[in-house]
């Protein structure tokens, strides 16, 4: 199922970097540091798989073995990979396959040196790879820091700095985000965006894909808020105001499971013969069972 997972995920990290959005938000950049719009070609940009230790970042892997394979530009950090004993099983299986078909898992100091070594000399203005650095042709990030069953307070305080800084620099960074089932630091139950260091913080993606089928947090997260209710207006409702694209990628799964899914949806997607498919939050109409 990782397979499947990760070669949905890697289709709809293949459109995302023909979103003609991206483009429009590299000329703005080159414009802002007085450089030609074509200084940073998106044929030649690097996708960054920012990953942890949960299902989630497994499946990123393969998603990053398959977009590696078609001649993309992958740059992996694993959270935790110092510690590679502890990773789930089926994650250092996917670890080790990345590697033996050349790939490189970085901690998060190697990934901001690597962004550093790639900048070419003398290009200065926005921040890619930390305070002071220059910037470099970072065009899709990938999200599966924190996955569906860890929160960032059941990190290790390390694991947390780690993780926060990583967060910061995502929602920073001129690149989309493409976030997989939930954005990190959004409760994959609830909907709720974490409280980290004070304030709200999540990873703000332009593209969720849920894997085969949308959680309850992500449905929560895309419904509008209740008006007469003051803590939702705070705490729900986090895609309001972005702009979030939806996918879902086929899993096979039966009838059994959408009953169990957080949305309405008895009967399950039909597919009609796609392994994916872009979904839109329409809201409860009446008489309607659907989202």
């Amino acid at each position: 199922m990782a397979e499947n997972a990760g070669r949905g995920i890697a289709e709809v990290a293949v459109e995302a970097l023909s979103d003609p959005a991206l483009k429009v938000r590299y000329e703005m950049a080159g414009a802002a540091l007085s450089q030609p719009a074509d200084s940073s070609p998106l044929s030649s940009s690097t996708i960054v798989i920012l990953a942890g230790n949960n299902k989630s970042s497994i499946r990123a892997l393969v998603a990053g073995r398959h977009l590696r394979n078609k001649g993309y530009d992958i740059l992996v950090c694993l959270v935790g990979i110092e510690r590679e004993r502890d990773l789930l099983e089926e994650l250092r299986r996917q670890v080790q396959l990345y590697r033996s078909f050349g790939g490189k898992i970085l901690k998060k100091n190697d990934l901001f040196e690597q962004l550093r070594k790639a900048t070419p000399a003398g290009t200065a203005g926005t921040v890619a790879g930390g305070p002071g650095t220059g910037r470099i042709s970072v065009s899709l990030i990938i999200d599966a820091l924190l996955g569906l069953t860890m929160s960032f307070e059941e990190l290790r305080i390390g694991d947390q700095a780690t993780v926060y800084e990583l967060m910061e620099w995502a929602n920073r960074n001129e690149a989309f985000v493409l976030s997989i089932d939930v954005p990190s630091g959004i409760d994959p139950g609830t909907g709720k965006v974490a409280i980290i260091d004070g304030s709200h913080l999540f990873v703000k993606p332009r593209y969720v894909v849920a894997v085969g089928a949308p959680k309850r947090g992500l449905v929560e997260a895309v419904t509008p808020p209740d008006e007469d209710d003051p803590l939702a207006r705070v705490s729900g409702g986090a895609a309001q105001d972005e702009e979030w694209r939806l996918f879902i990628v086929d899993m096979g799964l039966g009838h059994a499971v959408w009953r169990k899914a957080g949305t309405k949806v008895r009967k399950g997607i039909d597919f009609d013969g796609k392994w994916v498919l872009e979904m839109k939050y329409r809201g409860l109409e009446a008489g309607s069972d659907d989202y």
